[in-house]
């Protein structure tokens, strides 16, 4: 424990003595920042991220096609020395997204076949989706744990990170998507998107059930749902 969080107990321990022995009501308390707890911080980034998918699927399924889908003949890249940029060759079929192509070879992986139906190849796509996107939110909770105030900028630049070095490099690199210049680039400018509100839903998400299970877990429930700034509050 260092010498400020030794301080704050004290002031702390101090002021609660003070309050039961005379009654008075001092007006102000120290509030205490959380400890770093990284696998509690990962369960909670884990239920965080649904936040921050729900945006990026509502984006996805609302918003990205009227915006992007008609794209001008100048906005699509000519033929490119990135046009593939895999390590291991082509895995993805035509038209087919990244969490598909995942999904569809994990699936021949386990049952020796491809999925039979339309309607289970997207079931398998979103269960890659969500899966890797919870599993992202669990890093970021756990980077992030005992962080006690608001870092909407921390997701927003997370968000940007996963998009940089995921969707633009890692996916394309395992042949699960074309590589940079094969896209056109309102297409890279949409997953930019999509990966920035999954970034401001995941700060906000892992943020708010943070701050909820801290009350819960100290039995503060007069402010179990008081979302203000961790710093100094104060006493009735």
């Amino acid at each position: 424990m260092n010498l400020v969080q030794r301080a704050v107990d004290a002031v702390d321990m101090a002021s609660t003595q003070v309050r039961k022995s005379t009654g008075l009501k001092l007006p102000y308390r120290l509030r205490r920042t959380p400890k770093p707890n990284p696998l509690e911080g990962f369960a909670l980034g884990l239920v965080g991220a649904n936040l921050g998918l729900l945006a990026m699927t509502l984006y996805q399924n609302y918003a990205a096609k009227p915006i992007f889908e008609a794209s001008p003949e100048s906005d699509k890249n000519p033929s490119g020395s990135l046009d593939s940029i895999s390590a291991v060759g082509k895995q993805h079929k035509e038209g087919e997204s990244s969490t598909a192509a995942l999904g569809r070879m994990v699936h021949e992986k386990i049952t020796g076949e491809e999925p039979k139906t339309d309607e289970a190849a997207k079931a398998l796509s979103y269960a890659v989706h969500w899966g890797f996107g919870m599993l992202m939110g669990g890093l970021y909770g756990a980077l992030r744990s005992g962080k006690g105030s608001s870092d909407l900028g921390v997701g927003l630049a997370y968000g940007t990170g996963l998009w940089a070095i995921g969707d633009e490099l890692a996916v394309p690199i395992l042949g699960l998507q074309e590589g940079p210049t094969k896209a056109p680039k309102t297409m890279h400018a949409n997953r930019l998107v999509s990966h920035l509100l999954y970034g401001a839903g995941l700060a906000i998400g892992t943020q708010a059930i943070t701050h909820v299970w801290s009350n819960a877990r100290s039995g503060n429930f007069d402010n179990f749902w008081n979302f203000d700034e961790i710093g100094v509050e104060e006493v009735d």
